[in-house]
């Protein structure tokens, strides 16, 4: 935690949370791969990714299918060919449902419940 943000204090004398996200020091350039690759998934159905997320071999596909990417944008730098996708951006995708199947199956398991409508958990700051 910065210790920067423990010690700011508004003109208006509102003190911010002890830790805040930094969302702003994400690269706009990953946003846009990661949201380019969602848009190309939702031929499939929007947060179809989701329903594996209590199988095993399923988010273990979601990593193979990561490290794919990172391998063929590594043999297109290394060789200087131009790329067919942006495999960053899938990559990155990947990461992102591989987090998002993770800790919705883990919020199911310790809260007991009925399946978690991720549109709603998606969106929550």
């Amino acid at each position: 935690m910065p210790d920067q943000v423990k010690k700011d204090v508004f003109k208006s004398g509102v003190k911010p949370r002890n830790w805040v996200p930094r969302y702003l020091s994400i690269p706009r350039v990953f946003l846009d791969g990661v949201a380019a690759a969602f848009e190309e998934g939702l031929k499939y159905g929007e947060f179809n990714y989701l329903n594996g997320r209590n199988e095993r071999k399923y988010l273990k596909g979601i990593v193979e299918h990561c490290i794919a990417h990172l391998l063929t944008w590594w043999d297109n730098y290394e060789t200087g060919e131009t790329p067919k996708e942006d495999d960053l951006g899938h990559a990155g995708c990947n990461i992102a449902m591989l987090m998002h199947c993770l800790w919705i199956a883990q919020q199911e398991k310790e809260l007991k419940k009925k399946p978690i409508e991720p549109v709603l958990e998606t969106f929550r700051i």
